[in-house]
């Protein structure tokens, strides 16, 4: 009996050695697993494959959800990636670099893709700043890699698997696209459209070249060639397309055409530099090399069609507005003066006056610039631009060029209806020139009272034009002053 007992004793002594043996291990296995995660998770957790759920792997992984059924529940698995290079698998794994989209390779969303014109590839990289996890479908799989790491970290994959629901790509999109597919033609099928109907799509550079070449050509006559220049009129008021023109020489065609015989052919030529003046300081600067002043000066005054006349004053307007060097030659070679002869030409009253308008629309405009630099300097200029401003006399040309009197025989000889705007631009030239025209402008004084009570009773008969009242208003100010200034 005794030794029942003690047998029974030395079983339970076992036991609870081994049942202590075992809670150690648990332990001490417990705290390796908190040391692991705390330090950063150098340790991938485990994760379950596709193949068997218990099977752990701790290589560089990238995530995928395979969904098993139709309640969106998923698995998650991983595709080992054995070694570093990314570009053998079946997901495309950007970086800022551009590169090439292999076939078969999904895609992840938000990135920038192109097609290589030279091989004829897709290729794809991040967007300027971006980052960080990117989404992907393909197949009825979905994934995500991390472009910022080439693994996944327990924090990774807890955001990851946060996030995939709300990023979910569904089926409504594969549908939505192939939609699209049906409404529109591919771009393939576009092109070979355009072959079919023997259409030959040119940059602007192209044709700019090829016009080009062809007004160079000594086979065409003047009604093709002025056809051609019509055709380059419509590309040049592009900055980019008038620089080239000039870099390959067109543009010292189109000024030795301003002494042409053929009225259409000065015509065109004096449109195309007007258009290309424009805003554009490295035309400006080429024309001025090749004296295209000169020109300017020599057909204004020699000029006998007045609509060649007024597309001549357009392109010296062009030329002349923000660059006091061009005002100082255009001075230089008696300009002024052949623009104060402009007033004199024969011709009806009403293409007088808009000769006229337009010549002292420019002088206004020149008196303008002037005085925002010189004086009020608005825009902060440089001390060169400056510099150039004050160099230039402006105004002892215009004195000079007798244009005191020219503004009071216009204001003398206009009629009052019809030619408003032409009013509107004698009354500006007066306000500019009060002061150093005084003593011309004081014989005027009874038509500035007269001008400014018929232009108040226009605008009574209908207050709406408040046009009418602004200008009774300059009418107003310029006969105070000339009768104060008498008075003195």
């Amino acid at each position: 009996m005794q030794g029942l007992l003690l047998g029974i004793k030395l079983v339970t002594c076992v036991s609870l050695i081994l049942f202590s043996v075992s809670c150690y291990n648990m332990v001490v296995r417990s705290e390796e697993a908190v040391d692991n995660t705390q330090n950063g998770g150098s340790s991938s957790p485990p994760l379950k494959t596709d193949k068997n759920p218990n099977i752990v792997t701790d290589k560089t992984s990238a995530l995928t959800v395979v969904p098993d059924s139709e309640d969106d529940d998923a698995t998650v698995t991983t595709e080992e990636e054995g070694a570093p290079d990314f570009s053998n698998l079946d997901v495309f794994y950007p970086t800022k670099d551009w590169q090439e989209v292999k076939p078969g390779q999904a895609v992840p969303k938000g990135l920038h893709i192109r097609l290589n014109m030279d091989t004829g590839q897709r290729e794809a990289k991040l967007m300027e700043g971006d980052g960080g996890l990117k989404y992907w479908s393909q197949e009825g799989k979905q994934g995500i890699v991390n472009t910022e790491k080439k693994l996944f970290t327990p924090e990774d994959l807890k955001k990851a698997l946060k996030e995939f629901r709300v990023n979910k790509i569904d089926d409504e999109d594969t549908e939505r696209m192939e939609e699209v597919k049906k409404k529109y033609k591919s771009y393939d099928e576009l092109k070979k459209d355009l072959e079919g109907l023997q259409m030959n799509i040119k940059t602007d550079r192209e044709t700019v070249l090829e016009l080009t070449s062809m007004l160079n050509s000594s086979s065409l006559d003047t009604t093709e060639r002025v056809d051609v220049m019509e055709t380059l009129l419509d590309y040049l008021h592009q900055i980019d397309n008038a620089i080239l023109f000039c870099d390959i020489g067109g543009m010292k065609l189109v000024i030795k055409n301003l002494n042409d015989s053929n009225a259409e052919m000065r015509s065109i030529s004096s449109a195309i530099l007007a258009t290309s003046l424009q805003n554009n300081p490295k035309v400006k600067v080429y024309c001025i090399k090749e004296g295209v002043l000169h020109h300017f000066v020599r057909a204004l005054s020699t000029e006998a069609e007045l609509p060649v006349k007024k597309k001549l004053l357009f392109a010296l307007s062009a030329m002349v507005r923000n660059f006091p060097y061009a005002q100082t030659k255009f001075g230089e070679l008696g300009g002024f003066s052949v623009l104060a002869k402009l007033f004199t030409l024969p011709g009806t009253l009403e293409e007088a006056t808009k000769l006229s308008e337009r010549t002292l629309t420019l002088v206004v405009d020149l008196l303008d610039e002037h005085q925002s630099v010189t004086k009020d300097n608005k825009h902060h200029s440089s001390e060169e631009l400056l510099t150039q401003y004050q160099n230039f006399p402006l105004l002892e040309h215009l004195l000079q060029n007798g244009f005191c009197e020219i503004v009071g025989n216009l204001l003398e000889n206009i009629p009052q209806r019809e030619f408003e705007s032409t009013i509107e631009v004698i009354l500006k030239a007066a306000m500019k020139l009060k002061d150093s025209c005084f003593q011309q402008f004081k014989e005027h004084t009874v038509k500035f009272k007269s001008l400014h009570d018929n232009l108040l009773k226009l605008y009574h008969q209908d207050t709406e034009l408040d046009f009418y009242r602004d200008l009774s208003e300059v009418a107003k100010k310029l006969y105070l002053f000339l009768m104060e200034k008498d008075e003195l």
